[in-house]
């Protein structure tokens, strides 16, 4: 089979190289039709190319030096790459690039640079002539020449104005009529026997337009532009070192080939001997993983020196047996079958396994398990790479009772705070409503006696005072509810909160201090037409501490303002909260949801506030999270959505 491929393989080849050289024949054929083409084509379109470029720096006018006249000529004229108007000291004002592309980019003013050191620009001051045409030579940028780059620059001087005025034309736009001719040498001449011809475009050795002895070629154009009469030069085509070349490539790439073809067949052959037996390849696995092989019945034939340490037995205790003598007894034949019928498929078993050491102690791996072909493809045993994993999972599993204490432990806290808040709520119902009922009676002992038309300020203490009550009112409630959380049977998640209301109402609260601070409130009601599911009060309570924790923070910023949107998705509504201050850095936000985790003193708070609103929007299917990746301080709420419909 080996013998075969090698015969068609090189017949392939042999014949692949005698087209191409036919093909390389007719290439030099049409390098001779292109070059007399070109020869009728390229003087005509660089002479037009020049006195275009001449007539168009006489046409504009300086009152159109301004960005969308300029702008909007080099949309019309894409073969000038640069579009500038300087003053008389070289400092760019206007400058606009172009390079072929169809977007014409106007350069920022900070961008814009001083080119009085740029010799064009000292040619021109110098110069008594309106117009200037410079050397074709390469383009400067930074300082610095870019080879293969070349530019024609044609300027016009306007003394009055204090304005310079040019155009640059790159090798960029030559490229277009000449990218289909190569290895043609363009030599100008001229009939000034003082003006030595010099190549202008050689393409022989480089993808780009570079230069070759042009110091003549400004005053050559210049001439050429007044006389108005064609631009002369000569063409050349070396034709016999091109076919060496051509020749010698294909000799070697023929070469180079066939031995390639040969080291392949050779190497395909020693392929699957040597795939685990190659020295590093092999040293790598036996160093990282525990490896053993079988035959095809499953009796192991190898083993490296880690299978035997974390078994327990050695290489001569294992060889010719097979895997039973692991067996630990925690997995099923299902668990077994599974694992031939992937084998058998020819496909990769994954799985992590626990298996029985010599000493009788237990161990988990991580198994990959696959079949060996040969060089016919054909089964000829099995190969397993395993890593431990017994740490890891101990790990795991320790992680786990870790999580459990940790959730019991926040539950008994909520069930204290529950019985706490219950307590306090009771303590409080009763001087509350006495409170509110001395103010009524206060009120009406007011009118009664004619106090309360005589004051009019006295109205507004009775108003400030009925608020603070109903807020008291509202706080009782709050505790109440709070009571039910360490209890998730007592609350009913079939109750819906009017979002709009939940959010006008959390707002109206805390109006006074919001605008003592100077805070501005953006936000739609159109976003918020819809129940979510929760009670009213404690979702209330939950931006009421958003709204407490951003007056806190606020204070120490000038920038005072608080943003609320809505976004639906699904049966899902995320609410985001977002105020001027700055996000808070990793750390903090990582432990913020924490129970008693704050930034502020001890007297501003016992840090239970959002740990409180994640548990309470857990309790309704709900989250809040804080959004690092913004730039202000951003919290999202989740809700399930239902419409008013």
């Amino acid at each position: 089979m080996i013998f075969k491929f090698k015969l068609i393989s090189s017949l392939i080849i042999i014949g692949y190289s005698s087209l191409f050289l036919f093909y390389a024949q007719n290439v030099l054929q049409d390098a001779q039709d292109r070059l007399a083409l070109f020869e009728r084509s390229f003087s005509s379109s660089l002479s037009f190319l020049l006195s275009d470029a001449i007539n168009d720096v006489l046409i504009v006018r300086p009152e159109n030096f301004n960005t969308e006249r300029l702008k909007r000529f080099s949309f019309y004229n894409p073969q000038y790459s640069q579009v500038r108007v300087l003053d008389l000291e070289g400092q760019e004002l206007i400058r606009i690039n172009n390079y072929l592309s169809k977007k014409q980019i106007v350069v920022d003013q900070e961008l814009l640079q001083n080119k009085k050191d740029r010799y064009y620009i000292q040619d021109i001051l110098q110069s008594k002539k309106e117009i200037y045409v410079s050397s074709l030579d390469y383009n400067f940028e930074k300082g610095k020449a870019e080879e293969g780059n070349l530019t024609l620059r044609i300027g016009r001087r306007y003394d009055q104005l204090n304005r310079l005025f040019f155009l640059n034309i790159s090798d960029n736009y030559f490229k277009r009529f000449l990218k289909d001719f190569n290895n043609i040498d363009i030599l100008l001449k001229s009939n000034h026997p003082e003006y030595s011809p010099g190549a202008l475009f050689p393409f022989s050795d480089t993808p780009f337009l570079t230069k070759v002895e042009l110091e003549k070629v400004s005053d050559y154009l210049k001439e050429m532009q007044v006389t108005h009469r064609p631009l002369e030069f000569y063409l050349k085509l070396d034709f016999s070192s091109y076919r060496k070349r051509f020749w010698w490539g294909l000799l070697i790439f023929f070469l180079i080939s066939l031995a390639t073809l040969i080291f392949y067949v050779r190497y395909l052959k020693n392929k699957s001997e040597s795939l685990f037996y190659s020295g590093m390849y092999k040293q790598f696995i036996d160093e990282s993983f525990i490896l053993s092989m079988t035959d095809k019945s499953g009796k192991i034939t190898y083993v490296n020196e880690n299978f035997c340490k974390i078994s327990g037995f050695s290489a001569e205790e294992l060889l010719g047996r097979d895997h039973r003598i692991l067996n630990s007894g925690m997995h099923d034949k299902e668990f077994f079958q599974e694992m031939w019928e992937t084998l058998k498929k020819g496909e990769v078993f994954n799985a992590e396994i626990c298996n029985r050491n010599k000493s009788g102690d237990y161990y988990w791996v991580q198994s990959f398990i696959a079949p060996l072909h040969d060089a016919d493809s054909k089964v000829i045993g099995y190969v397993s790479v395993r890593y431990d994993t017994t740490e890891e999972r101990n790990l795991r599993s320790e992680l786990n009772e870790v999580n459990k204490e940790k959730k019991m432990f926040n539950q008994a806290i909520m069930a204290n705070i529950g019985r706490m808040s219950a307590g306090l709520s009771h303590q409080f119902s009763t001087p509350i409503s006495t409170l509110n009922t001395s103010i009524d009676l206060m009120e009406d002992e007011l009118k009664e006696k004619g106090f309360w038309d005589q004051d009019a300020d006295m109205a507004i203490f009775i108003k400030n005072m009925r608020e603070t009550v109903f807020e008291m009112i509202n706080l009782t409630t709050y505790i109440k509810q709070l009571s039910r959380l360490g209890h998730t049977d007592q609350l009913n998640k079939n109750e819906f909160a009017n979002l709009e209301d939940i959010i006008t109402h959390s707002l109206e609260l805390s109006s006074k201090k919001l605008t003592d601070l100077g805070i501005v409130i953006l936000w739609n009601r159109d976003e918020f037409k819809g129940r979510v599911c929760g009670n009213e009060l404690l979702i209330s309570q939950v931006f009421i501490n958003l709204i407490t924790n951003t007056l806190y923070e606020l204070r120490a910023y000038e920038d005072r303002w608080l943003k609320i949107w809505a976004k639906q998705k699904g049966d899902e509504v995320y609410v985001y909260f977002q105020d001027s201050g700055r996000t808070p850095d990793h750390e903090i936000c990582e432990q913020m949801f924490t129970p008693y985790f704050s930034t502020k003193d001890l007297s501003q708070g016992t840090g239970l506030g959002l740990s409180l609103c994640k548990e309470i929007l857990h309790k309704y299917d709900g989250d809040i999270d804080i959004i690092e990746k913004e730039p202000n301080t951003t919290f999202c709420l989740k809700f399930k959505f239902y419409s008013l419909n």
